[in-house]
């Protein structure tokens, strides 16, 4: 849920009629700009893990469920978003681990980013920022001893904030994969749409990291 409670959604560019939630005759407030709608969403929603909205409309409405594009706003108090939606540049690839974490407990996880080795293994995220300011910078990743003290940076329109890599634990198959959240700075976001990029400084011996997401978190 927004702070303000208002739902911007990007994107929209078909003549809305109704917007309602899902199992609920009453029609919600909304405005209509320009590839945009905003939904004014009541004070307490009938299920706050997945209330699900209703959007009417007349017109072709394009189908952006396949964009990378995530959306990054200072009404939430954070975006976590998964390295899978990032572009992947160079030897960059996703890479599936399996691990257990209890007896019989078997974990599939194929949202881990490896093999980011030179300044052209890079990942991009391309972000649309709904709110302008200051934005404290996480990246979630494993580290085995072999990528100890990589040198990695995050760049945003001119910024940059350099970083080395920090010891997560060894990956094995039979026990849980530790992870750790290491914060790396704050960055300035413009409003907009925009390329957040996470690679390797030129000189490493070893990939950098197995990064599995960033969070973005505004600073207030």
């Amino acid at each position: 849920m927004p702070a303000n409670h208002e739902l911007r959604v990007p994107g929209i560019t078909a003549k809305i009629l109704a917007v309602k939630i899902l199992g609920n005759p009453v029609m919600l407030q909304w405005q209509q700009r320009l590839e945009e709608a905003i939904v004014t969403l009541p004070a307490i929603l009938p299920d706050t893990r997945n209330t699900v909205l209703v959007m009417e409309y007349e017109g072709l409405q394009p189908d952006l469920s396949q964009l990378r594009t995530q959306t990054v706003s200072n009404q939430y108090p954070q975006a976590d978003i998964p390295a899978i939606w990032a572009i992947f540049n160079g030897h960059a690839q996703t890479k599936p681990v399996i691990y257990s974490r209890d007896s019989g407990d078997w974990k599939y996880d194929d949202c881990i980013i490896a093999d980011m080795l030179t300044p052209d293994d890079a990942v991009i995220f391309p972000l649309d920022v709904q709110d302008a300011g200051e934005y404290k910078v996480t990246l979630e990743y494993a580290c085995e001893a072999s990528s100890v003290a990589q040198q990695g940076v995050v760049t945003l329109n001119g910024q940059q904030l350099k970083f080395l890599t920090l010891f997560t634990g060894y990956c094995h198959s039979q026990e849980p994969m530790s992870f750790i959240q290491h914060s790396v700075g704050s960055m300035h976001f413009n409003q907009g749409k925009q390329n957040l990029t996470v690679k390797p400084i030129a000189g490493n011996k070893s990939e950098l990291f197995w990064l599995r997401k960033i969070i973005l978190q505004p600073v207030k």
